[in-house]
């Protein structure tokens, strides 16, 4: 009996001894496993993951894999909504012309990035390919404060053609990747709405002459007496923003004017603006308004909405072959707060003109409007921004531009009406992962997370709104939107409502 018993226990020992050295090879190679994978561009996403993934397409837990991944690539976008534009009028609009865009982001938020910063407008689409990008602005957003859960987003469209007369034409507003920003250029938003003011403002690409709070004081031309810088961290709503800081006076005159040349016809002048000193002591000060040369000391013709004359909310101001007249149908009283003013010319051949401050656009509720029997600027070859005022030591002016801008006049004051289609969906650049559920229960993928392994860097986080649910020994197929460059290799680390993920990885 002894001669067999030592060989078990030395037997025995020598087990326990590989099995130890074992756990510890395990260890070290889990540990390697989660070394490698915090030192790439998603190592500040694996807190968020249970377990991580020990080779290409394979859980942990064997529950799900990868087993294809197939990229598409597309010079085009993927889904849109075409909308058509009909000018009931005979007569064309000018060329070019601002249109507006009315939209529900409501009906379309699982295709939105959450600032609409990756909606597009575009003229044409051929073989599901978009050409002739039109530039927009997202002016506002009402009924949420996260605009792609808004009930309204106003957009304007720089349109280069216009519209003919009782004629229509079709836009498409597409969608790029969920995520996808504006980019300042084509694509752009009124300067209080970006993260950093003015950060996508693209204004001037979209009206006839646009500036903001960031644009340079040297485009602008000050009478004598009066001086304009940039101001920063003003109020603002909730929040500040930057603005041109206008002060100073000088008698009755043109106190500023825009060097952008604007062609004389009818248009829509409009700005955002604060007023403090025509509350208190009371300075007539222009809010908008179109002058006859972009030097001040030249200006001898101008129109103005303005406020504070008398500490009204609203009067119209004028000049006329050098004269001034002030103070025209003045009304209500004024305020501090942030205002929208606006003006209407009607062209060299109009008799009158007209204008409203108010707390909104395109509505004076809350606001008071009015119009004079007059046009001084019948015979102006070109007009400019600026603004009149009427000024002394005790009335000086001081107010805040948020923006201004002009905008083409629609034809016969009739904005041409728009009718928004159905989504259209389109093909979209990304990748298809064929996920097959391995395991014996349903398993719910939430999102993708992608990486360049090439440059190593982080591409795109997707999360799946609706989440997709795999039934056990089924393949579901999860597009994810993203633009893959040809030749490069990427990751897709996949997460599931279980707490595990898998990792797979391919070559463009």
């Amino acid at each position: 009996m002894r001669l067999y018993r030592t060989p078990r226990r030395r037997n025995r020992a020598l087990s326990d001894i590989i099995s130890v050295i074992l756990m510890i090879l395990i260890v070290i190679t889990v540990a390697a496993l989660i070394l490698a994978f915090a030192t790439t561009g998603l190592g500040s996403l694996a807190s968020g993951f249970s377990s991580l993934l020990s080779g290409e397409g394979n859980s942990i837990s064997q529950q799900i894999s990868i087993e294809q991944i197939a990229y598409q690539y597309t010079s085009g976008l993927g889904s849109y909504v075409p909308i058509v534009l009909t000018n009931s009028q005979g007569s064309a609009t000018p060329t070019p012309f601002q249109q507006v865009i009315t939209i529900d982001p409501a009906l379309y938020t699982s295709l939105e990035s959450t600032d609409l910063g990756n909606i597009r407008f575009y003229s044409s689409i051929s073989g599901g390919v978009f050409s002739g990008e039109l530039h927009s602005w997202l002016e506002s957003y009402s009924g949420s404060t996260t605009p792609n859960s808004a009930t309204g987003a106003l957009f304007w469209l720089n349109l280069p053609s216009g519209i003919s007369a009782s004629g229509a034409i079709t836009v498409y507003m597409a969608f790029q990747s969920v995520g996808t920003e504006f980019d300042g250029a084509f694509a752009g938003e009124a300067p209080n709405l970006s993260p950093s003011y003015a950060q996508y403002d693209n204004g001037a690409n979209v009206f006839l002459a646009y500036f903001d709070g960031n644009t340079a004081t040297s485009s602008f031309n000050e009478y004598s007496g009066y001086t304009l810088s940039q101001a920063t961290g003003i109020s603002y709503t909730s929040g500040t923003i930057n603005a041109l800081n206008l002060k100073g006076y000088n008698s009755a005159n043109p106190a500023l004017a825009f060097n952008v040349a604007l062609p004389n016809e009818a248009m829509l002048v409009e700005s955002n603006v604060q007023d403090p000193n025509s509350v208190n002591p009371g300075t007539d000060t222009g809010h908008v308004g179109l002058v006859n040369s972009a030097t001040a000391s030249s200006v001898a013709n101008g129109i103005g909405t303005n406020a504070g004359y008398g500490k009204a909310y609203f009067n119209l101001d004028y000049m006329n072959g050098g004269t001034y007249s002030a103070d025209h149908v003045p009304q209500g009283t004024s305020v501090t707060s942030w205002t929208y003013s606006s003006l209407n010319y009607s062209g060299p051949s109009g008799t009158s003109f007209s204008g409203y401050n108010a707390p909104q656009l395109y509505s004076t509720t809350g606001g008071f409007s009015g119009s004079v029997n007059t046009n001084p600027l019948s015979g102006a070859s070109n007009l400019y921004l600026g603004i009149l005022a009427d000024t002394t030591s005790t009335y000086t002016v001081n107010i805040l531009f948020n923006w201004m801008r002009a905008r083409a006049a629609p034809p016969g004051g009739v904005m041409p009406a728009e009718t928004v289609g159905q989504v259209t969906a389109g093909q979209q650049a990304g990748a298809n992962l064929y996920l097959r559920n391995t395991g014996s229960t349903i398993v719910t993928v939430s999102a993708v997370y992608v990486q360049n392994v090439t440059s190593n860097s982080f591409v795109e986080s997707y999360q799946l709104s609706p989440a997709t649910t795999i039934q056990p020994g089924s393949v579901a197929v999860v597009n994810v939107p993203f633009n893959p460059s040809r030749g490069e290799t990427y990751s897709f680390t996949v997460t599931t409502t279980l707490g595990y993920s898998v990792v797979g990885d391919a070559p463009a």
